[in-house]
C-alpha cells in the first residue's frame, strides 16, 4: 500500500508538471508523457499506476498550481509565495510564468558536487540516527552520477528504509538504489586501447542500455535515437583510424619515436610536431580538422597511448572489417551481439 501511494503520488505531481492535455483513455495520457519527459520505455508502466489512480477529491497539486497562478495574477498585496525544487522541469509554462512575475534563484553545488553531497549524506543520516558507512556514501554516488537530485531522493529512501538505529553499508546501496550512472565513451576507448576486452565488452553494454551516453563533457543526445548504433559505430572506426594513422606515422621513426609512458608535455614537444607536419603528397597532415586546423593536441596524446598496444596491420585489418559490420548494422543485425564480436576481435588482434 505504501509503495503505491508513492507511486500515485509521483505520478499526479508529473502529470501537473507537465500541464498535459489529458484524456479518458491513461495509455494515451502515459505516452504523451512519456513521450514529454523522453522515457518512452516507462509508457506501459505508468499506463498501469494511472489506470489504478484514484479522482483526487482536493488539494494536490493542481489545487497549488491554480493557487500560485491567482497570486501571479493579482497585484502584490504583500504575501509572498516561496516555491522551492531540487530540479525544476525545463518548459514547463508555471515556471515560466513565475520567472516572468515573480523571482527564480537558482542555487547550485557547483562542478563538483560530491563533497556537498557526502555533507548531506552526513548531516540527514544524523538527524535520522542512521550510521552510514563511506563505502556506502561513495557507492551511492557512483549509482546515482553524483546528479544533486537523484542523490537526495535515493538517500531519503535509504534512510526511511533503515530506520532510526540502523545503518547503511555499501551492501544495501547494492541492493536498493539502480544503476543510473552514466557512459563516458572515452572510458570504453581507454578499455580498448589497455586491450582489456572484459572493461570494454561490459562498458559497450552500458552504451546500449538506455543511459545517457556522455563524450567528456558533451552530453551525446543521439543515444535516445533509433539511429544510436550507426552514429556509435561511426565513432569507434573513427578513432580506430586515428590510431591507425597514428600508429603507422611514429613507426616511420623507429620505436624511440613514443613511449606509451610518455608524460603530455614530452609529447607535446617531440612528437605533435611530427604528427602535424604535412604528409606527401597531400601537403596537410591527416590529423588537421575539417576546417583546416590543428587537431585537439590532448586527443591525439590518447590515441597515441591506445595505439602503442596494437600493430599497425591489427588497426588496419579492425578498420578493414569495419566495413563489413557497418553494412551488417545497416541490414537489421542485433546490435549489440554484431558490436560485441568486433570489439572483440579487435582486442584479440584476430
Amino acid at each position: 500500500p505504501a509503495g503505491r501511494r508513492e507511486a500515485f503520488k509521483h505520478a499526479r505531481a508529473l502529470l501537473s508538471a507537465l500541464d498535459l492535455p489529458l484524456t479518458s483513455d491513461p495509455a494515451e495520457n502515459a505516452e504523451a508523457a512519456a513521450k514529454r519527459v523522453r522515457r518512452k520505455d516507462d509508457a506501459p508502466l505508468l499506463a498501469e499506476i494511472l489506470k489504478e489512480l484514484p479522482e483526487e477529491k482536493s488539494g494536490g497539486p493542481a489545487i497549488l498550481k491554480a493557487a500560485l497562478r491567482l497570486l501571479l495574477d493579482r497585484p502584490n498585496d504583500g504575501t509572498v509565495a516561496l516555491v522551492t525544487a531540487i530540479e525544476p522541469p525545463a518548459g514547463v509554462d508555471l515556471l515560466q510564468e513565475i520567472s516572468a512575475k515573480g523571482l527564480v534563484l537558482e542555487a547550485s553545488v557547483g562542478e563538483d558536487s560530491e563533497p556537498a553531497l557526502r555533507r548531506l549524506a552526513s548531516t540527514r543520516a544524523k538527524d535520522r540516527e542512521v550510521a552510514i558507512d563511506a563505502g556506502a556514501v561513495q557507492r551511492l554516488l557512483v549509482l546515482t552520477d553524483a546528479r544533486p537530485a537523484h542523490f537526495a531522493a535515493e538517500l531519503e529512501k535509504l534512510l526511511e528504509w533503515a530506520g532510526k538505529g540502523g545503518r547503511i553499508r555499501a551492501a544495501d546501496i547494492e541492493a536498493n538504489v539502480e544503476d543510473e550512472a552514466s557512459e563516458d565513451i572515452y572510458d570504453f576507448f581507454e578499455a580498448i586501447g589497455r586491450r582489456d576486452a572484459g572493461d570494454a565488452l561490459g562498458r559497450l553494454e552500458r552504451l546500449f542500455s538506455g543511459r545517457e551516453v556522455r563524450q567528456g563533457a558533451r552530453t551525446v543526445e543521439e543515444a535516445e535515437e533509433d539511429f544510436w548504433p550507426v552514429i556509435f559505430f561511426g565513432m569507434l572506426t573513427n578513432e580506430i583510424r586515428r590510431m591507425l594513422l597514428i600508429r603507422a606515422r611514429l613507426e616511420e621513426d623507429g620505436p624511440a619515436g613514443f613511449e606509451i609512458s610518455m608524460s603530455f608535455p614530452a609529447f607535446q614537444a617531440k612528437v605533435l610536431p611530427r604528427l602535424m607536419a604535412p604528409a606527401s603528397p597531400f601537403g596537410r597532415s591527416p590529423f588537421e580538422t575539417a576546417r583546416g586546423g590543428p587537431a585537439h593536441p590532448f586527443m591525439l596524446y590518447k590515441a597515441a597511448q591506445r595505439s602503442a598496444r596494437f600493430t599497425t596491420r591489427e588497426l588496419a585489418r579492425a578498420l578493414s572489417r569495419g566495413a563489413d559490420v557497418d553494412t551488417e548494422l545497416k541490414s537489421s543485425a542485433p546490435v549489440l551481439e554484431t558490436l560485441s564480436v568486433y570489439v572483440g576481435e579487435l582486442i584479440a588482434g584476430s
